[in-house]
């Protein structure tokens, strides 16, 4: 049984995939021996990170850090972001650790209703990524196979940033910004995973030095 956490948002993603379908699954490991699932997931949430990955996963627990329809930075490898979806594993690569990496895989396959082929990081980039499981690609995605078409497959949550709650690295600044009246919505909806436009942006623009004329 897989734990489904989906309070974590990744800043480093572009909305949508230029109109490109997801064709692949690729698998990684993170950081070295002794890495957490927790510190991963604090590397790639910070405000800094430049990475990203759709799913990060430990024994038995599965957080979405971005949602399946928008791009993640995960391969290194533009092509290969646009079209497929990233796993970040544990590098120890034990039985509860795979097991719980198969489920995952088989439940992605249930949303998209084929057998996505697996690939790892090495295959689009110059790295060892993903270390222990690279021999093993073949056989994980044999047994999320077969548990897809056993209709056993656990379904994956899909979470993305609501548009009135911006990330929690972004909350002061969105409060500041509301309050003030820089921006302005609906009363509920902000749009905060939604592009900024040009409209956007110029209106942005016009309240802070309509603000600051204010202040003179």
């Amino acid at each position: 049984m897989i734990t489904y956490e989906t309070q974590y948002n990744a800043p480093a993603y572009m909305a949508g995939r230029s109109g490109h379908d997801v064709t692949g699954i690729v698998v990684h490991h993170y950081g070295v021996m002794g890495s957490t699932y927790a510190g991963t997931i604090r590397t790639l949430c910070a405000v800094t990170a430049s990475a990203s990955a759709h799913f990060v996963i430990d024994a038995g627990k599965v957080a979405q850090l971005v949602a399946l329809s928008d791009t993640a930075y995960h391969a290194d490898n533009w092509p290969i972001n646009l079209t497929t979806i990233g796993i970040e594993c544990p590098p120890e690569c034990t039985a509860e650790q795979v097991d719980t990496l198969v489920q995952l895989i088989a439940g992605l396959y249930q949303v998209y209703g084929r057998v996505l082929p697996l690939s790892g990081h090495k295959d689009h980039a110059p790295t060892e990524c993903p270390g222990r499981y690279y021999p093993m690609l073949q056989d994980i995605q044999a047994r999320a196979t077969a548990l897809w078409s056993s209709a056993n497959a656990p379904d994956p949550q899909q979470p993305k940033p609501t548009p009135d709650n911006p990330p929690d690295w972004a909350q002061d600044a969105a409060d500041w910004a509301i309050n003030s009246g820089l921006i302005a919505g609906d009363g509920k909806r902000y749009g905060w995973d939604e592009p900024v436009t040009l409209a956007r942006a110029v209106t942005i623009l016009h309240r802070y030095n309509q603000m600051t004329k204010q202040k003179e």
